[in-house]
């Protein structure tokens, strides 16, 4: 399971998938450490049917996430 740390940001600029992504990671984060752990596959599994996510397409969100500072990856 991989870990994820969090900071507050304005998502206006995101699209719905990673919006999506951000939403599903915090309804499992822990307010009190502020990270959340997740698997992609549970991503794919939990998310919006409507948005077709596939695994392949969490893994590009959470790299540009990770890249633009939104995300830090924990451990993997």
């Amino acid at each position: 399971m991989k870990r994820y740390g969090f900071v507050i940001i304005d998502e206006k600029d995101m699209t719905l998938d990673e919006r999506e992504v951000l939403v599903l990671l915090y309804r499992h984060m822990d307010f009190d450490t502020n990270i959340a752990g997740y698997t992609v596959n549970q991503l794919v599994v939990n998310s919006d049917k409507r948005l077709n996510l596939t695994t392949q397409k969490v893994r590009t969100i959470l790299k540009k996430l990770e890249k633009e500072g939104y995300i830090e990856l924990l451990t993997s």
